[in-house]
């Protein structure tokens, strides 16, 4: 922009003619970065073009030499098919080295022709391996890329100590035609059993394999995969996982619309995932009633602790808070005062009624308030009987 600028304002031939040669170049080189980028180009070139032939300084050789230019700001492409030969890059994407990598790269066929970013973006599950255990040293890379052709073969060297039992990620496994061996997500993690797996921006629906051998248990904003034959230790896992979580953004404070709010929300909802794990365990699984007690308790502890810290959280640790507060109403646990867990039950399901008003829950949440309400007075009544 400042270019056009400088260029409208040129007195002399010369000046613009440095000027548009300059912009042919960062053209060129702004389309190394991003395609979207071509939207301007295409309004910017002919008019440019229609300046200099209106001011009769438009020639062949000037065309020539503007197309040099433009050509000198692409030059970073040329660098793709020597480094995807070459092979070193520790981060790359595609194999360069044919003129259909190439152009698959070219045209952004693998993450959205002329789009901004992948709408697939926070779908794309990872998976983080520790490569030795007690290490610090650890990979990390994309479920989704597994199932390009190129991926394996060109960095699984630049992973080294994680094995992959074929080619290319796939749910059906197989021998492809063009020869490629196929694995499945379970396959991959019995090869890798005595390495650390963390699952981050969850995992794909598509290859349900893992579920034969394996549970996911929540570790800061990801994962982690462990084998089901090992017990869950509440006291344990919270001990574990209390303090890596380390998010400092301030809830809510980006633009609704914006990708920033969208990472800031998954992140702030990952605070919560350690007690709502907790909380479904003791709903669902078929354990001991004492077992189930303990598991309420210590949801309805975390629970507590995060919201009472957090001035501005997401509206569902609302509700999420009152139903755990309701289901120790139930427990009728000692040291808890019933008094106290009513009134923070009410509060919060009113703070969530007022927040949500899209749930479509919202009449059912009226209901239980009232009758909660009535508990409370009742309750009051017996004490002061």
């Amino acid at each position: 922009m400042a270019l056009t600028v400088h260029f409208e304002e040129a007195a002399t031939a010369k000046e613009r003619s440095k000027i548009a040669k300059i912009g042919a170049f960062c053209c060129g080189l702004s389309l190394c970065n991003q395609h979207t980028i071509v939207l301007y180009i295409l309004c910017i070139i002919p008019w440019i073009l229609f300046r200099l032939l209106k001011e009769k300084e438009l020639s062949l050789g000037s065309l020539l030499k503007f197309s040099v230019y433009f050509s000198a700001g692409l030059l970073p492409y040329a660098y793709l098919p020597i480094s995807s030969y070459l092979n070193q890059a520790r981060w790359t994407w595609g194999d360069q080295t044919t003129l259909l990598g190439f152009m698959t790269h070219f045209l952004r066929e693998e993450y959205g022709t002329f789009s901004l970013f992948s709408i697939n973006k926070y779908e794309d599950p990872t998976l983080t391996q520790h490569s030795r255990p007690r290490s610090l040293g650890k990979h990390m890379f994309s479920k989704k890329m597994m199932t390009y052709e190129w991926y394996l073969p060109k960095m699984a060297k630049h992973l080294p100590g994680v094995n992959f039992p074929g080619d290319r990620w796939n749910p059906v496994e197989g021998v492809l035609p063009s020869g490629m061996v196929t694995f499945n997500l379970y396959h991959f993690l019995e090869i890798n059993k005595q390495k650390k797996t963390f699952v981050c921006i969850g995992i794909h629906e598509g290859d349900p394999t893992w579920k034969k051998n394996y549970s996911l248990w929540p570790w800061g904003s990801c994962d982690k995969l462990v084998p089901s034959d090992i017990v869950f230790n509440p006291e344990e896992w919270i001990k574990l996982t209390r303090n890596i979580y380390n998010w400092t953004e301030e809830y809510g404070r980006f633009d609704p619309s914006s990708w920033e709010s969208v990472a800031n929300e998954e992140m702030w909802q990952a605070r919560m995932k350690t007690p709502f794990f907790i909380f479904n365990l003791a709903e669902t699984a078929n354990i001991p009633s004492s077992v189930k007690a303990q598991l309420y308790t210590h949801a309805y502890n975390l629970y507590k602790e995060i919201v009472s810290l957090q001035k501005e959280h997401p509206v569902n640790w609302h509700k999420n808070y009152a139903i755990a507060c309701e289901r120790m109403l139930r427990l009728q646990e000692r040291g808890v005062d019933p008094e106290v867990l009513l009134s923070e039950t009410i509060r919060h399901f009113r703070l969530y009624t007022q927040k949500a008003r899209n749930d479509p829950q919202l009449p059912d949440l009226f209901v239980a308030l009232k009758h909660l309400r009535k508990e409370l007075q009742s309750l009051r009544n017996r004490k002061n009987v």
